[in-house]
């Protein structure tokens, strides 16, 4: 978002960019209420127009002392018995529908807002924690992810009421996302 929000700026001078945080369910209330004019959402969404952003793969995070830690990717079925640290903000669907898919239920010991939480939590040796390689910047020492198999990701939109009726700045803002994202995914 600070990117997107430095190009604004720098392309649009005087455009005033207000930024609202907020949880996935926080920010699809805002934008019904017409209280923001665009967010960054996941699925499901189908109350909104979407722009596909980008898609973001799924890990699994562990402390280096954990059994798993051996095994180069992890898969789903590896997970049936471990203390799970479940992020919310739209994990919790995508989490528990993998385990579905192997007929498994995962064992949730925590549930967090922020990812420095989990992963605190998992270098205390708490459990492990499943997230997205791009909300990761850096990993506390002893601690390390491995991929999830099969390759899983998670859908990253941009949301609007009505892409018919958006503003110029809306459409600037959308274009800017999708041309930044591309880059970074090229």
């Amino acid at each position: 978002m600070p990117k997107i929000i430095r190009t604004m700026e720098d392309k649009y001078p005087g455009l005033e960019v207000k930024l609202s945080e907020g949880s996935v369910d926080q920010v699809k209330e805002w934008l019904r209420s017409k209280s923001i004019d665009v967010g960054i959402i996941i699925p499901p969404n189908k109350d909104f127009d979407i722009v596909p952003l980008m898609k973001d793969q799924l890990i699994v995070i562990m402390h280096s002392s954990h059994p798993l830690y051996e095994k180069e990717t992890i898969d789903i079925p590896d997970l049936q018995d471990e203390d799970i640290i479940l992020g919310r903000g739209g994990y919790e669907v995508q989490v528990h529908d993998l385990f579905k898919d192997f007929n498994l239920k995962p064992q949730v010991r925590f549930e967090v807002d922020y990812i420095d939480t989990a992963l605190s939590m998992v270098q205390e040796g708490l459990g492990i924690t499943i997230t997205t390689k791009k909300n990761i910047l850096s990993l506390p020492e002893q601690v390390v992810f491995r991929e999830l198999k099969p390759n899983t990701f998670r859908e990253i939109n941009i949301a609007v009421l009505d892409i018919k009726d958006t503003s110029k700045a809306t459409d600037a803002f959308i274009q800017t996302a999708r041309t930044l994202f591309a880059e970074e995914d090229a």
